[in-house]
């Protein structure tokens, strides 16, 4: 009986076609598609190097659009964990907010044309209360978990909106097209 032949990385689909499968769709648009088609990128390198090592792996789009979609889930997945402050600093976990010190609360009103932003790896959907709580102007938040929606509705809301770590230039001009006001780097010359 003869051997089956072992498919070759040509077998691959491409990122591009990969990032059009229907099933991405939805993280295209909570995302954005740069974040896709990086998270592809990494499928697909991670699938030929499996490949080119012997490994049985599985070429069909749709079941690597499935992977594309689980890592992201992965990424994606809320990495706070439930902490006491006691040590009365402003702590802010996307579970609860530590009550202001009496120092902050005269700092604040020693200077109240400050702008305040609130500090947030996640732009939950109780982003506004807990602006509204300290007084923010204006988000800094994760750009990874940002969605042009999530974006759009902290905009409207009359907030500024800043994004950090943001190291991927194409990932940048995204943002800064969605109306993001400020971008938060530790590569000024690739944002455009």
């Amino acid at each position: 009986m003869a051997k089956k032949a072992k498919p070759s990385p040509a077998a691959l689909p491409s990122v591009e076609r990969l990032v059009g499968d229907a099933a991405l769709a939805p993280f295209c648009e909570a995302f954005g598609r740069p974040f896709v088609t990086d998270t592809a990128r990494e499928v697909i390198a991670e699938a030929r190097a499996r490949l080119l090592a012997g490994k049985d792996i599985v070429t069909d789009a749709d079941a690597l659009a499935v992977q594309v979609g689980a890592h992201i889930e992965t990424l994606m997945a809320p990495s706070l964990v439930p902490v006491f402050n006691l040590s009365g600093t402003v702590l802010h976990t996307n579970l609860g907010r530590a009550p202001l010190p009496p120092e902050a609360v005269a700092a604040m009103a020693a200077v109240p044309d400050l702008e305040r932003a609130l500090l947030l790896d996640v732009v939950a959907d109780n982003w506004l209360q807990g602006a509204e709580q300290v007084g923010a102007r204006a988000i800094h938040c994760g750009h990874r978990q940002l969605s042009e929606s999530r974006g759009g509705e902290v905009l409207a809301a009359g907030y500024n909106l800043r994004c950090f770590t943001v190291n991927d230039g194409i990932r940048a001009k995204t943002l800064l097209d969605w109306g993001v006001q400020g971008i938060i780097t530790d590569y000024p010359e690739r944002v455009p």
